[in-house]
């Protein structure tokens, strides 16, 4: 599993960086973040995480729940978590063979990804704003872990 100053280390040579100080100026960070980071004290958003993604080379999904482990104090959580990260880590070299192999995945239907979004036992709730009603859509961590392996299922399903 890495942590986000494993991430720091990983950015400091993509970006040829000498310190953690650089990152964080080209990362548009502020030095007490950057400071958290290392200190691993805190762990990077969703938007920092796609960020990070794109200049290591790395699957955002897979530094999500590295993230997720980091963040997770009860032992429990944290092998959910991991599990998971390695899980995701396997499923990113198959692709990669898979594509590079000439079998490419078959992408699954859009109808097929509705039922798969509706059969997750995703949480809805009904909010009134201005005397309207709005449904919203809320994803509890249950619901990533069933989203990516749903997702990894259709994916990499027999032809």
């Amino acid at each position: 599993m890495k942590t986000t100053a494993d991430y720091l280390d990983q950015l400091r040579a993509r970006l040829d960086c000498s310190t953690d100080a650089e990152v964080g100026e080209r990362m548009h960070w502020k030095p007490q973040q950057v400071s958290r980071y290392r200190r691993l004290l805190s762990t990077f958003n969703d938007s920092t995480a796609l960020r990070v993604a794109e200049l290591c080379d790395d699957e955002p999904e897979y530094i999500f729940a590295c993230m997720r482990f980091q963040k997770a104090k009860e032992p429990t959580i944290k092998a959910v978590w991991e599990r998971a990260a390695h899980a995701l880590a396997k499923a990113a070299a198959l692709a990669v063979f898979m594509i590079s192999s000439g079998g490419g995945p078959t992408p699954p239907s859009a109808s097929a990804a509705q039922s798969s979004a509706t059969a997750e036992g995703s949480v809805c709730y009904v909010k009134r704003r201005g005397g309207r009603k709005t449904t919203r859509r809320r994803a509890t961590w249950h619901d990533t872990l069933a989203h990516f392996s749903g997702a990894l299922a259709h994916t990499f399903r027999p032809a």
